[in-house]
């Protein structure tokens, strides 16, 4: 008995010994696991915000850019539009003098020139011619001569009607407006030929007021 018990507990002995080897062996197998689950984990997690870091400051540069471009439009748009005001005020101002060439000694032949450029535009045998109330015996007086004029500049014969019924307002400066029966007028007024003038010289005055070569809009495109 006493040598079965020996090997009993020999073999108790050793089954214990086996068993805290595997359980040894299974515990650093799996802090092994853990250890590169742990490495995995972490190295995922670091790309996730190396990403959303990346997102965050590309889409931080853009919302600065559009920032930036909003703030340059506006920017941009408030000059246009004061100088947009002080091209205005311009006109305004050279319209106002209008009235002293109305009033001048000049006045009289400078009506004559304006119907006999249109005469000669037009090139027709009958035409109304309209001014204003105040200008009415100015206008008449100039049509034998500009009847003349057209004859030599086309060798046609042309009859001229004063209407005396419908008149241009005041504020088109003076000057006349022709008419060929009731579907075509040309307009030869002050005020009209100012705002020819005008459209026509924009981008020379734009270069003289804000120093834009040309008129055009280089300087704007321009950032600091």
């Amino acid at each position: 008995d006493s040598e079965v018990s020996k090997q009993i507990a020999h073999m108790v002995a050793f089954i214990e010994k086996e068993g805290l080897e595997k359980a040894e062996e299974i515990d650093t197998k799996a802090e092994e696991e853990f250890n590169i689950e742990k490495v995995r984990i972490v190295q995922t997690e670091k790309k996730a915000v190396m990403k959303l870091t990346e997102r965050k400051t590309k889409q931080a540069e853009v919302d600065k850019k559009i920032a930036k471009s909003s703030q340059l439009n506006a920017a941009r748009l408030k000059i246009l539009q004061m100088q947009d005001q002080h091209l205005k005020e311009v006109f305004a101002k050279t319209t106002e003098r209008l009235v002293s060439v109305a009033t001048s000694s000049e006045y009289p032949q400078l009506c004559e020139q304006l119907l006999v450029q249109g005469l000669v535009s037009l090139i027709e045998e009958k035409v109304e011619v309209r001014c204003r109330k105040g200008d009415v015996n100015t206008v008449k007086g100039t049509f034998n001569n500009a009847k003349k004029a057209f004859t030599e500049h086309t060798g046609k014969q042309v009859t001229l009607t004063l209407n005396e019924k419908d008149f241009l307002p005041d504020s088109c400066g003076g000057g006349v407006e022709l008419r060929v029966g009731d579907d075509f007028r040309m307009s030869n007024t002050l005020e009209n030929r100012l705002e020819l003038a005008f459209a026509k010289m924009l981008p020379a005055i734009r270069n003289i007021l804000f120093g834009i070569g040309n008129g055009s809009r280089a300087f704007f495109d321009k950032e600091a």
